[in-house]
């Protein structure tokens, strides 16, 4: 693991002793599934961006969402928006195509 991951996770260990479950729920989705790479790592270490501020984010894209004063969001969606505000959806490895050769199933 590189210093600058190591860096990224232990910021984002810092904020979330001091925010909500919620907030704690998105720090552990951080660490375990996107900061895996230094580019990664260096999207959720730039200026300005934090834990708390990624929480008020996701929770006013759940307002715009709701019905009477209730809204329900699942998991992926909550976890895409977390990316989006990190700005990581483009560094997610895309799946490696496979190539067939007919002959293996002739």
């Amino acid at each position: 693991m590189s210093e600058l991951i190591q860096q990224a996770i232990a910021k984002i260990d810092k904020e979330a002793e001091s925010i909500g479950q919620n907030g704690k729920y998105i720090a552990e989705y951080l660490i375990q599934e996107v900061i895996k790479t230094d580019a990664a790592a260096g999207q959720v270490l730039t200026a300005g961006k934090s834990l708390k501020e990624c929480l008020a984010k996701v929770t006013s894209n759940a307002k715009k969402q709701a019905q009477n004063n209730m809204a329900m969001v699942d998991n992926e969606t909550v976890f895409a928006w977390v990316r989006e505000y990190f700005g990581v959806d483009s560094l997610a490895e895309k799946p490696k195509s496979k190539t067939i050769n007919l002959a293996d199933f002739l």
